[in-house]
């Protein structure tokens, strides 16, 4: 401490304003000023390819290949990984068609499971893979913006085209000894 002259103790008072987006500390002697941050964290994950349950990635990435007509099973989950809430939050899917509006997601707050799926086209088979983007964005109190996406590739079976003929008559011969040849 500091003493005037006559030794009274001089006492300094320091009031801070508070800022939104910003979190203050005080540890004695010291004003820590920490910008909050606005963070979201998408999880796209491939649940089944077919019949086929996938257990993670290792399976994905397994010989497990999707058909012409498979159904390829999602589940797609947003959460605030920053620590200031988000507001407006959207998770998006457009390949499955996933629209959610989330008018408030708190810090830690995740967003419910999303279950969505998808039909392998001939194009898919034809590209080699079914590519999937699933995206989230959120407004910081302060409007900046916080996004993230996630990605999961599913390759397709190779294209196998083949063609069968099969020719049979249906006429009957004139006579009983059959067609004659001429």
């Amino acid at each position: 401490p500091k003493y005037r002259d006559q030794g009274t103790e001089i006492i300094y008072t320091v009031v801070e304003d508070e800022v939104d987006g910003y979190n203050a500390t005080y540890d004695g002697f010291n004003i820590n000023n920490k910008k909050s941050l606005g963070k979201i964290v998408v999880e796209k994950t491939v649940v089944s390819i077919g019949n086929t349950a996938i257990n993670g990635n290792a399976d994905l990435q397994a010989s497990t290949k999707a058909q012409l007509r498979d159904e390829i099973k999602y589940s797609v989950k947003a959460t605030n990984t920053g620590n200031v809430p988000l507001y407006d939050v959207t998770v998006t899917d457009p390949l499955t068609k996933l629209s959610e509006e989330i008018d408030v997601l708190q810090p830690g707050e995740s967003t419910e499971l999303y279950q969505v799926s998808y039909t392998v086209t001939e194009n898919d088979l034809l590209s080699g893979s079914v590519i999937n983007v699933a995206t989230a964005k959120g407004t910081t109190p302060e409007g900046e913006e916080a996004e993230d996406d996630d990605t999961e590739t599913v390759l397709t079976a190779d294209p196998a085209p083949a063609i069968e003929v099969l020719k049979t008559t249906t006429s009957t011969p004139d006579k009983e000894d059959g067609y004659a040849l001429g």
